[in-house]
């Protein structure tokens, strides 16, 4: 005979068919999960737990840090600026007044930065030196003329000149000035030669200016007597 589940007993939801309730463990069915709001953490309290701030810094406070902060960049780069070396010319032997200069007489040194603006550069090729120079130190722009064997070629020969006064163009001659040399000479001929102004005009007493000028060679002794003389006057070429 076929039993249906009308004819069952209801032994509840989650039991097997055919079981009576006696024959169930007591856990058996369903289980139920716990109340959601007993197993919850309770929230904690940030606003009553959150550590004590520190003191509120004023607005001038907030100043005098930044100030103090720049202070110590400025000394830090400050420092490393005087540690900082530059790659300079540095003369291998003593050299004379108005050397002619070539790659030969200097070597590549260092020296401290700070000085780095006064150091001479490359080229120095063709020029000349304006003062006596010792051996290691190193090449300054104001030691150097600029460039003479552009104009003058090679074979340069640097003398002393004396003009008159009003023919030294007022004092305005600097070193690196091209200027011509008139020799009026006794017939209708006259004499002119190129020249690079080597030293600033300096006033004699007897109302005169001397001044040191670059010549050629072929041509300074060619006419060393006129250059001697005091029949000399300088026009200004344009560099």
């Amino acid at each position: 005979m076929m039993t249906t589940s009308g004819d069952l007993p209801d032994v509840g939801p989650g039991r097997p068919i055919g079981a009576t309730p006696e024959d169930l463990p007591p856990d058996a069915g369903f289980s139920v999960a716990p109340d959601a709001d007993a197993t919850r953490e309770p929230v904690k309290e940030w606003v009553d737990d959150e550590p004590p701030r520190g003191p509120s810094f004023g607005m001038f406070s907030r100043y005098a840090i930044v100030a103090m902060i720049t202070a110590l960049v400025v000394v830090l780069l400050w420092k490393l600026s005087e540690s900082r070396q530059v790659p300079v010319l540095v003369v291998k032997r003593n050299l004379p007044a108005y050397h002619l200069l070539s790659m030969d007489d200097v070597v590549l040194s260092t020296r401290p930065a700070e000085e780095e603006a006064h150091y001479a550069a490359l080229p120095i090729d063709g020029r000349l030196t304006l003062k006596p120079i010792q051996r290691d130190e190193a090449l300054a722009t104001s030691d150097l003329s600029p460039k003479v064997t552009d104009f003058l070629g090679h074979a340069v020969v640097v003398t002393g000149i004396s003009v008159p006064g009003a023919g030294a163009l007022a004092g305005t001659l600097r070193s690196g000035d091209r200027i011509r040399l008139i020799f009026p000479g006794r017939s209708r001929k006259v004499l002119g030669l190129n020249g690079v102004v080597m030293s600033p005009v300096t006033k004699e007493s007897n109302g005169r200016a001397s001044l040191a000028v670059a010549l050629r060679l072929k041509e300074a002794e060619a006419h060393a007597s006129e250059i001697l003389s005091d029949r000399v006057f300088l026009l200004r070429s344009a560099n």
